[in-house]
């Protein structure tokens, strides 16, 4: 056989060889771009991602450093009186930033602890001073950094409720028999 005749076959042979493998000329510069496409994709929505949870504010985990908002916020418990009786209520005061917070009152106490789960009140306001005041068309709400005082709508003062810390009863309690624990809090390994 002549050479150059092997050579054309070989090279005939080896151009259907890349194309079963590579199919088209064009398929692999395709397949280049969508991977790139992806990947700027990627790339730009990762870091959008991450600066959307960071625009909710600074995550503060020392009380010290939280900023004088966080002194009103927390849940306090008392008793108002209608007519001549007296209810047990409960608030929950969440600080929404610069100022700003939401007083929720449940009648009967807190959640898991005395509340109907019936009636929940929930009234914006904002901290001026020393203290904040909310209100709706119903009540008023003054918070103190450890009490809330709430007035009825012709502003009489029906209620003193005080901060409390409540604490689960389980709270360092070892695990029962049988348990598998998850994370006991000694390590993060």
């Amino acid at each position: 056989m002549n050479s150059t005749l092997i050579s054309s076959q070989h090279d005939r042979i080896g151009r259907l060889g890349r194309r079963q493998h590579l199919g088209p000329p064009h398929a692999a510069n395709t397949l280049s771009s969508m991977l790139s496409v992806c990947v700027a994709a990627i790339a730009l929505l990762v870091p959008l991602r991450f600066a959307s949870a960071n625009d909710r504010g600074p995550v503060v985990v020392d009380p010290r450093r939280a900023g004088s908002d966080y002194l009103y916020q927390g849940e306090y418990v008392g008793c108002v009186s209608r007519g001549y009786r007296r209810q047990p209520v409960g608030a929950q005061v969440v600080a929404q930033g610069d100022g700003a917070f939401q007083v929720v009152r449940l009648n009967g106490g807190l959640p898991g602890s005395g509340w109907d789960r019936q009636r929940r009140e929930t009234a914006p306001g904002t901290r001026r001073g020393r203290f904040a005041r909310a209100e709706d068309e119903t009540s008023q709400a003054l918070v103190l950094p450890r009490e809330v005082w709430l007035y009825d709508s012709r502003g009489v003062r029906r209620g003193v409720l005080r901060k409390t810390f409540r604490r689960s009863p389980t709270l360092g309690a070892a695990p029962p028999a049988g348990a598998e624990v998850l994370f006991d809090g000694t390590s993060t390994e």
